[in-house]
């Protein structure tokens, strides 16, 4: 297993697409002022942590929300083609509740012209590989979105919660367990 020590992942601040309820996907939407203050207040809590980097998605709104919080950290930013969100094809820019389900996509019905959820998760794990190998033994802020979380969570067959925008979470990786934690709480511990 690649995936040997800790790091931290942050979902992007919020967009407008977001408090309407729309599926993003790949579409370049920026941040609002809602999400630039969430960026400001999520490196108030960062700052706090070591970190070697920042890798995010090359999306503006990943790009948005790691300048501002590397107006704190002062680290070397760089952007990881295979951390974008997933193409959702036709999809992108409806409103959630008209178009396909999350675990319909994980099964498989992939949105017409979109990627499938199996493509989706082989890229974002080896898109996470590429970044351990590259980061070496430093502790990594991976900032990126939702889907994306969601294919490391499943990869580790964690289950299933709402993260919201700009909320750091400390992935634990050990040879027998993945601790998630949200802030301070322990969320889940999974055995192998």
């Amino acid at each position: 297993m690649f995936l040997l020590r800790p790091f931290v992942f942050l979902r992007h601040g919020s967009t407008d697409w977001n408090q309407e309820n729309r599926l993003l996907g790949q579409q370049d939407i920026p941040l609002n002022d809602r999400g630039c203050e969430q960026a400001k207040e999520a490196s108030q809590i960062l700052t706090y942590l070591q970190f070697s980097m920042i890798v995010c998605s090359p999306l503006q709104r990943c790009q948005q929300t790691a300048d501002i919080i590397n107006e704190k950290l002062n680290l070397p930013t760089f952007t990881h083609e295979g951390l974008m969100e997933a193409n959702l094809g036709e999809k992108e820019g409806h409103l959630k509740n008209d178009s396909v389900s999350f675990q319909a996509w994980q099964k498989e019905e992939a949105p017409a012209s979109g990627e499938a959820y199996s493509q989706f998760k082989v890229r974002v794990l080896k898109s996470v590989e590429d970044i351990f190998t590259i980061s070496q033994y430093g502790f990594v802020l991976v900032i990126a979105h939702g889907g994306v979380f969601e294919a490391i969570r499943d990869n580790f067959q964690m289950p299933e919660f709402y993260l919201p925008c700009a909320t750091p979470v400390v992935v634990y990786p050990r040879l027998d367990a993945i601790i998630l934690e949200k802030k301070n709480c322990v969320v889940h511990t999974q055995q192998f």
